[in-house]
């Protein structure tokens, strides 16, 4: 796999973090907004039990609309847990991913100073690893590794 697509993948894996991150900071934000709402229509029934209320309509009206945020509440955490289980599985899709670029890294390596040098991912019968280029930059030893996978390497 070439550095190129390399990055793509954790630059993917990053940005579908950061929304699945944002997605669950919003419903957590309504959830808690919902418990706030629901508390409130608990206290208003309770009050009018205790005082016992004359409008019976008023009273289903009330405890309608305390269901209605109940469910409400209800469909939202149950899709902050799909959501926190997507990141979890992202997560682990992007440590993937890490251990990949590890693994791809492992064939650049600095050498003489300031250079980068490129090395085959096999070692020769000798034990060491043939020296494929050198270059001032580490882009430019990844822009040679992609030009090699391009070119079937």
């Amino acid at each position: 796999m070439s550095c190129y697509l390399e990055n793509k993948h954790l630059r993917e894996a990053a940005e579908r973090e950061m929304y699945l991150r944002r997605e669950i900071a919003d419903i957590e934000q309504r959830i808690d907004e919902l418990q706030l709402e629901l508390d409130d229509y608990d206290d208003e029934l309770h009050k009018l039990q205790l005082d016992g209320y004359d409008d019976e309509h008023q009273f289903e009206e009330l405890k309608a609309q305390r269901d209605h945020i109940a469910a409400e509440l209800m469909q939202n955490s149950e899709r902050a847990e799909d959501l926190q289980s997507e990141l979890d599985m992202e997560n682990t899709m992007f440590e993937s991913v890490q251990l990949l670029k590890t693994y791809i890294s492992e064939i650049i390596h600095k050498c003489d100073g300031d250079h980068w040098c490129l090395y085959t991912k096999h070692k020769q019968k000798n034990g060491k690893r043939r020296r494929l280029g050198k270059h001032s930059s580490k882009k430019a030893a990844e822009d040679q590794e992609k030009a090699i996978h391009a070119h079937g390497g």
